[in-house]
Formats: structure tokens, sequence, C-alpha cells
């Protein structure tokens, strides 16, 4: 897919069943600095535009859209209420400025694609045999689908899959009623080691901390 997901279905057996998919992505806007520099105000002192947040009280979920300028260089939304999906960036809430625009819009996007790495590490050799990421690297001042950008700054989504394409990497694949934890090697040889998993409230309490053998 190249539009906006709900990053769980990654994960989730026989979605999107091709066994090798030479070209995946989704959204991902460049940087907030590239934006401005690719989108100038109408005024010299202005911000950019950025695109407007619509509640659709019939769908619990936000509609997302643009002015020209944005839609002239191809932009995404986050979401797609039609289908289902809702909006990644207003998980964190409808942006008011560019500037929160922008780093929700990495936020999501670095969900976004290290939900699509591991989604397809969850199922390789299984339902999957291998992936090429569309594209890395914008060949013009675009607004979609970039690990980098036109004037080569990294977006989230390049930490996202450098991240979920590391040697070892243990991922949490989220299952009907919880999930669980699953290493995986991309190596040729045998790991062995204790894997262990601990998670954090926002307020510094540990709610989990299990450990576990893994071979």
């Amino acid at each position: 897919p190249y539009t906006a997901q709900d990053p769980r279905d990654f994960y989730r057996a026989g979605y999107y069943p091709y066994g090798f998919n030479p070209e995946v992505g989704s959204f991902s806007i460049p940087v907030e600095e590239t934006v401005r520099r690719m989108l100038p105000g109408p005024g010299p002192d202005s911000d950019p535009t950025f695109p407007s947040f619509t509640f659709l009280p019939e769908l619990g979920m936000y509609e997302e859209t643009c002015d020209a300028a944005w839609e002239h260089h191809k932009h995404l939304p986050h979401g797609n209420p039609a289908g289902g999906v809702t909006n990644q960036l207003c998980l964190y809430g409808p942006p008011e400025s560019l500037s929160e625009y922008c780093m929700q819009a990495q936020l999501a996007s670095y969900v976004q694609y290290r939900a699509l790495v591991e989604g397809y590490a969850a199922k390789m050799w299984t339902e999957h045999t291998g992936f090429l990421i569309w594209k890395t690297q914008s060949p013009w001042l675009g607004l979609r689908g970039q690990l980098y950008d036109w004037f080569l700054e990294p977006t989230a989504a390049f930490f996202a899959v450098a991240r979920a394409s590391e040697p070892v990497h243990v991922q949490l694949r989220p299952l009907p009623g919880g999930g669980r934890l699953q290493g995986v090697n991309y190596g040729l040889a045998d790991v062995r080691g204790v894997l262990r998993c601990r998670a954090v409230a926002l307020d510094g309490r540990t709610l989990v901390d299990l450990s576990a053998e893994a071979t």
C-alpha cells in the first residue's frame, strides 16, 4: 500500500498477500525546515499553509484536506475515513500550527514505516520473501513517500526503517486481545540470549518487567 494504514494491520496474517513486493511505501513529508523552503508563506513574515482537519461525527474520525500548493506537491493524507483508517497524525491531537503539524507528521510516519517493515519481518518466509521501499528519496520537492528529502535531510521514516531492519531486532506484534514479543534475526548465525521487556508509563511507573530465554 502507499496510503495510510492502521499500523496493527501490517502484522496481521493474510494482510496484503504478496510474496515479494518490489514497491511499497506510505506517507512521509519532509522535516519542517524543508517544508518552509518548499512552500513559502503568502507574506514575507507569514508561515506556509498546512492541511486542515474536519471532524466527521458519523465516523468518529478526522478528514484531512489541503490547498492547491500541497496538492501540487502530491501530499498524502494521514488517514482514510472512507476506508476506516483513523488519521494517524490526529492521534496526537489536531495540530494548530505548521510546526505542530510537521512534528506530528514525523511521529506518525515513524510508526507507519516501522510497522510496515516489522509486519513483513513478522511473516517472512511464511507469507513474504522480501520487499523494496518506494521510495527512499524524493526525486523532486515532493510531500510523500521519502526516507530523506530533496535536500538530503532524513525523515522519521528513515530512522524507523533503520531500527526495524537492524540485524537482530525485537518487536511487539499486536494480536487480537493483546500481543507478543517476537525476535527477528536477519543474520545467518543462530542468536541466543535473554529477552527482556520493560514497559514504562508516562509518569515513570514500571508497568511490565518480564524476561525470557530467546533461542
